[in-house]
């Protein structure tokens, strides 16, 4: 059925920028149920405020604007004080177009009432049905879209820029109390500094191809903001925060106490001065939630760690996935200790705190260290480890403190390049029911003085099993460990030797010694020639401190003369 139109200049509206016409929008929409109310090109003041209980309404702004130039008067509403210019509190309402410009007071908010039965989710006085699509605001205070109380709620294609700054915590868009919320495809370069997409208390709640502040504009520090949110998944979103501000610590994602929460296919970056060690901020946060993903995201920060997860003040973070995800902390000059990671993973041992397994698999780490505090049933597997330029030489690039009952490191490699570290540890393994294998780890070549791959140095416990393992230009492979299957060195140190063995009879022998620098007796290395030895056995035996033997043995049924050729020689077997 075609809905009926009607403008508001048909109740009195003047639309000249100068008149007060809330009166003739208030009486046009409290009689547009069923139809669709359309405001003509031209200027709206609204100087007083528009409420209404209107249900089945749509009201289109079309090419018009929307201006407000005196500050409303606050009054409670639900608990929160506001004062918007435009509340309406019908089911079946439906918001489009219009751009709303230099508001002084908040803007529109559209919400139910927190009566009935039911919990914070869904009550049943809460509306339904609610759309806001292709609304643009400029230069507005804070606050200026907001839908509470509600059932099944999109806001979509809403775009913001410039603001009216009143405080260092505020939101922009926000959708509270409710089920079945969606914000899509909205971008935000208002310049607000606060949780610019805000949800707080909401079941199925999604983020969707939003965009905070895709200009990359300074001294900006808005986040996607979830508290108390379930179900909720955040996808293909962007944001990039600049900021000075130390006391805060800002994010581009934070989302606390919350229950089956997926962050994926986002791209965040927390920028801040180079070299400002005061400010420590992180890409994505994850406090107490329960059961959450992170997959497949591009996280970067400068200056502090790029993902955080650690308790609430009532609960850890209870149960998750980090996968496929790349992320990179961006500067080095930051305070040693926790700052400075990719990752910091932190767990409260509380009475009454849950600690449930915790996946980490298949990520990226770039020029930070990885920091698991206090985890239980962790895993830790195929993950690459990359630093280059180290935050935090006093911490392994992977360290585990005080991590028990199942802990799995399988299929890792972690490496560093930075020469100017003086002393370093590949993995630290403080805790008890660790288990080690096929992890791989790599120094400079040459090693980095008193380097060791892995170290259980000051744990309280033993580790259960490390197994098979690699490690490439480390002096020292392991320290404070327990080998259950030993250690593979795998090319470690190769040098290589211009020699000329000369004629050799049939079944006979030549030997001829090497000074091969790192070399300790009986110490396994092995040999390899440049050219073809058809018949010929040739092996390498350290027989002293840098000095290895090569021996030819000639089974070839005849006399035979080896010409000039190079040989490699090289560390490489098993240490017990």
């Amino acid at each position: 059925k075609t809905r009926e139109i009607v403008s508001v200049k048909d109740f009195g509206a003047v639309g000249d920028g100068t008149t007060d016409d809330a009166t003739a929008i208030q009486n046009a929409i409290n009689a547009g149920a069923g139809k669709t109310i359309i405001f003509p090109t031209g200027t709206y003041l609204i100087n007083s405020p528009v409420v209404s209980t209107t249900s089945n309404v749509t009201i289109d702004f079309a090419n018009a604007t929307i201006t407000n130039t005196v500050a409303l008067p606050t009054y409670t509403l639900e608990g929160l004080s506001v004062n918007p210019i435009i509340l309406l509190k019908g089911n079946n309402v439906t918001l489009l177009n219009g751009t709303f410009d230099g508001l002084l007071s908040q803007g529109i908010r559209v919400e139910g009432a927190f009566t009935g039965t039911g919990d914070a989710y869904y009550k049943t006085g809460y509306i339904e049905n609610i759309l806001i699509s292709g609304l643009r605001f400029k230069n507005c205070v804070p606050s200026y879209l907001n839908t509470r109380f509600f059932r099944f709620a999109t806001i979509q294609n809403v775009f913001s820029f410039g603001a009216i700054v009143t405080s260092v915590n505020e939101h922009s868009i926000g959708l509270s109390y409710g089920s079945g919320g969606v914000v899509a495809n909205c971008q935000v370069s208002d310049g607000l500094g606060g949780r610019t997409i805000y949800g707080l208390f909401v079941n199925d709640l999604q983020y969707y191809g939003c965009a905070i502040n895709p200009e990359k504009r300074p001294y900006i520090s808005g986040l996607y903001y979830m508290s108390y949110c379930k179900n909720s998944l955040t996808s293909n979103c962007t944001a990039y925060l600049y900021s000075t501000d130390a006391a805060t610590s800002p994010s581009n994602m934070k989302i606390s106490h919350g229950e089956n929460n997926t962050v994926q296919g986002c791209n965040f970056w927390a920028d801040s001065p180079a070299n400002s060690p005061a400010y420590v901020y992180s890409s994505l946060q994850i406090q107490g939630c329960k059961e959450f993903s992170v997959v497949g995201n591009v996280l970067r920060a400068r200056n502090g760690r790029t993902l955080l997860i650690y308790p609430h003040v009532d609960q850890n973070s209870e149960g998750g996935v980090v996968v496929g995800n790349t992320v990179e902390n961006l500067e080095t000059s930051v305070t040693p200790d926790q700052n400075g990671s990719c990752l910091s993973l932190e767990f409260s041992v509380a009475s009454g705190f849950v600690r449930k397994p915790i996946s980490i698999t298949g990520n990226l780490f770039k020029n930070g260290n990885v920091y698991l505090s206090q985890a239980r049933d962790l895993t830790f597997s195929n993950n690459t480890v990359v630093t280059i330029k180290d935050p935090d030489p006093s911490r392994a690039l992977v360290q585990l403190d005080n991590v028990t009952l199942n802990a799995q490191l399988i299929g890792n490699s972690v490496s560093s390049s930075d020469t100017t570290v003086q002393t370093k540890t590949g993995f630290a393994l403080r805790g008890s029911f660790v288990y080690a294998a096929n992890n791989f780890v790599k120094f400079p070549n040459p090693a980095i003085t008193g380097s060791v791959a892995f170290s259980n140095a000051g744990a309280t416990s033993t580790l259960s099993n490390v197994a098979w393992n690699t490690a490439i230009d480390v002096q020292t492979k392991y320290s404070g460990l327990t080998l259950a299957n030993g250690w593979r060195i795998k090319d470690s140190n190769p040098q290589q030797f211009t020699i000329n063995p000369g004629p050799i009879a049939n079944g006979a022998s030549a030997s001829q010694n090497v000074t091969y620098v790192g070399a300790g007796i009986s110490e396994p290395v092995a040999v390899s020639c440049s050219q073809p030895l058809s018949g010929v056995a040739l092996t390498a035996t350290a027989v002293g401190t840098d000095t290895v033997t090569l021996t030819w043995v000639n089974n070839t049924g005849g006399s035979v003369d080896l010409p000039s050729a190079a040989y490699t020689v090289s560390k490489v077997g098993f240490l017990n």
